[in-house]
């Protein structure tokens, strides 16, 4: 649900501030936040091959973390920061998520006898919808509630962060450990 909270968050509130704030076309502020999709492209076949060798769990902390740091990077964006400053960010936070979703994917579904499988993917996917219906009520909640928009990002941003972090601190205590 944490990624989901994070990456819905995101993809809501980084458009409005690119049209909003910095005054671009809907076109160009797509274009702008099309380095986060390049890695969710191309990364989960290299993630899975990462995984396959060493297991869920780091790959998916190290992409929580990676999340993490993108969006925290994106909550101090102001009017005037340059748009290197963002696409550092969005490529952390494009990385992070092509590394977490096909490890949780892996993890959540390897923790079950095959005869689950159906029924846990199900309650996965339902989890990943509601943390991302979370997201955009959680930041679009912040952001209406502050003074202004640029304030209003960055608490919306830096509770995402939170959560991802928080994620990130989840997967390494209990993803891929037998606990008794």
């Amino acid at each position: 649900m944490a990624i989901n909270i994070g990456l819905s968050g995101i993809l809501f509130v980084l458009p409005l501030f690119l049209q909003e704030i910095r005054g671009l076309s809907a076109h160009i502020a797509g274009i702008a936040l099309l380095p986060m999709m390049i890695p969710l492209a191309f990364n989960p076949i290299l993630t899975g091959r990462i995984v396959g060798r060493i297991g869920a769990r780091i790959p998916m902390t190290v992409g929580f973390s990676l999340a993490a740091a993108g969006t925290l990077l994106q909550a101090w964006t102001e009017v005037n920061t340059s748009y290197g400053i963002t696409l550092v960010g969005l490529l952390l936070i494009g990385f992070g998520v092509s590394f977490t979703i096909p490890s949780l994917m892996t993890a959540v579904i390897s923790s079950v006898p095959k005869e689950q499988t159906g029924a846990i993917s199900g309650a996965l996917n339902s989890s990943r919808q509601l943390g991302a219906t979370l997201g955009v009520a959680i930041l679009g909640t912040l952001l209406s509630g502050s003074k202004s928009f640029i304030a209003g990002m960055h608490v919306s941003l830096i509770v995402t962060a939170v959560i991802l972090f928080g994620g990130s601190l989840l997967s390494l205590a209990f993803i891929g450990r037998k606990h008794s």
